[in-house]
């Protein structure tokens, strides 16, 4: 059952988003709390190990709604999943609130909470706004910002971002820096990956990235398939996956909005 605890809000530090370890679980088709946990040395100093942690989880518009203390910050207990069961469909928003705990009258006393929540989303649900690209946050092990990839049983191109150190999320994307320096190396590899299967138009993902998506931006015709030059052909095709990648570039202004950005800031 969901638990509304009274906290005192006074004083309150904010808990840095790379001190927080969070995975969430959406394989039943629902968001599911699979692990959880408070990195201790970046933690607000007056954060102690047997300090009390509240969890609150919220839907997109806030009308589903649960909160439960789970325990302390050196021993996290996961709330039942069905307390919460089915109602966080699509994504979910996370807040962290740590009190005093114990038994004192300052029990409830707030000591550091979450600024903001933390969305985490169905990532078979992730699709950009431009197109049909999946979007995923993984720790890659490396230092490296992105990779990507096409799912082998569907054809769909996924686009996983470094979350290495828990500060990335979906929406990097949108970004007017990672459009302007990555999302025309990503459109020209995945165009010339489709283009370079000679039976693209069979799959239907790589299909539709070229004959719905990519003729969205490019009138010249797709370079034609030629078993006696197919140097020639995959030339033919990267020029005209360059030339989709310029126009998408054009139409989304992502680098003069970066450096009206920088202007500003830098005034």
């Amino acid at each position: 059952m969901s638990q509304r605890v009274k906290i005192r809000l006074s004083g309150a530090r904010v808990i840095p988003r790379n001190a927080i370890s969070l995975d969430v679980d959406w394989s039943r088709d629902f968001a599911v709390i699979e692990e959880l946990l408070l990195k201790g040395e970046k933690l607000p100093q007056n954060v102690q190990e047997d300090s009390g942690v509240l969890i609150t989880l919220l839907d997109g518009d806030s009308s589903n709604y649960f909160s439960s203390e789970i325990g302390t910050v050196s021993n996290i207990e996961l709330p039942d999943v069905n307390e919460y069961a089915g109602l966080f469909a699509d994504n979910v928003k996370v807040l962290i609130r740590i009190f005093q705990g114990g038994h004192s009258e300052k029990k409830h006393k707030l000591l550091a909470r979450t600024k903001q929540a933390i969305t985490m989303s169905d990532p078979s649900k992730q699709v950009d706004s431009q197109g049909i690209l999946k979007v995923l946050t993984r720790d890659l092990g490396n230092d490296n910002l992105w990779e990507l990839f096409f799912d082998e049983e569907e054809g769909f191109p996924i686009l996983r971002l470094n979350n290495k150190d828990g500060v990335v999320g979906p929406n990097m994307v949108r970004d007017n820096f990672f459009r302007s320096t990555a999302l025309p190396t990503i459109i020209e590899s995945i165009l010339k990956q489709c283009l370079e299967d000679e039976g693209y138009d069979t799959n239907e993902m790589k299909s539709k990235w070229v004959n719905q998506w990519a003729k969205r931006f490019e009138k010249e015709e797709l370079p034609e398939w030629s078993e006696e030059d197919v140097t020639e052909y995959r030339r033919n095709v990267a020029r005209w996956a360059h030339g989709v990648a310029e126009n998408v570039m054009s139409q989304m202004h992502p680098f003069s909005r970066l450096t009206d950005y920088l202007k500003g800031i830098n005034r």
